[in-house]
């Protein structure tokens, strides 16, 4: 299993609706070298049931440049139970105009062989990142999200 390093939260407001946002960066290793680095974003208002990430993949060290990296968006929320990830065109997230990796869109991410790994970090994250299962458990009763906000 991936070792994942948890930084604090930062926390503003929402620019909707005035609800706290919770903001996490997380950093991820394997087998004791960095492996993966993952943003995520929620708010505590009623109109947002989901979390928007991204996730980049690529080499870390000292000399790498962000063009050795790949950035995945996505979308975490969970109805009755299940835990869903969606991808999602970088255009529609909050890191759409990041310079940390080359962003895919929706349909690059779909056929890109570091897909699985996604998924994989993504499982972790609904298993391992407490502010996220708690936040995914308080909004289990709600409905799929649009791309539409």
């Amino acid at each position: 299993m991936d070792e994942i390093e948890f930084e604090d939260p930062r926390f503003s407001t929402c620019g909707c609706c005035g609800s706290r946002t919770t903001r996490l960066a997380r950093f991820v290793y394997r087998e004791g070298s960095a492996f993966a680095v993952y943003n995520l974003m929620f708010s505590d208002g009623p109109k947002h049931f989901w979390i928007d990430g991204i996730a980049i993949f690529g080499s870390w060290g000292d000399d790498a440049m962000p063009d050795q990296r790949v950035c995945f968006t996505f979308r975490m929320w969970t109805v009755a139970g299940i835990n869903n990830v969606g991808l999602i065109d970088a255009a529609e997230s909050p890191w759409h105009d990041s310079t940390l990796g080359r962003l895919l869109t929706r349909a690059q991410a779909l056929e890109h062989p570091l897909k699985q790994q996604l998924f994989g970090l993504t499982d972790q994250i609904a298993v391992h990142d407490q502010r996220v299962v708690e936040f995914l458990e308080a909004n289990s009763q709600r409905h799929a999200p649009n791309a539409q906000h």
